[in-house]
């Protein structure tokens, strides 16, 4: 969800006037795919050494990590497909 909102914010800066020259694809594709990637897992840590709701930090963790792992090459897709319509200069 996060990418998509990153996505309609970049497309919405990039068509008013004056900022739109400072959006570019290389900028929509490096943003795009890094709130694509899984959830640091330094918490998981911490919950670790803590001994607090360390089951639930790295469920969370093991969650975003498999749907990191299934949904870039999703967002790589639709990246491409936004490169080919030359929507970002």
């Amino acid at each position: 969800m996060l990418p998509l909102i990153n996505l309609v914010f970049l497309f919405v800066l990039a068509a008013i006037p004056g900022l739109g020259d400072f959006v570019s694809f290389d900028l929509v594709a490096a943003s795009t795919l890094m709130w694509a990637t899984p959830a640091a897992t330094v918490a998981v840590g911490f919950c670790l050494s803590s001994g607090k709701d360390d089951v639930f930090a790295s469920s969370c963790s093991l969650i975003s990590t498999l749907s990191a792992v299934v949904l870039i090459p999703v967002w790589m897709v639709v990246l491409t497909v936004i490169q080919t319509m030359a929507i970002f200069v």
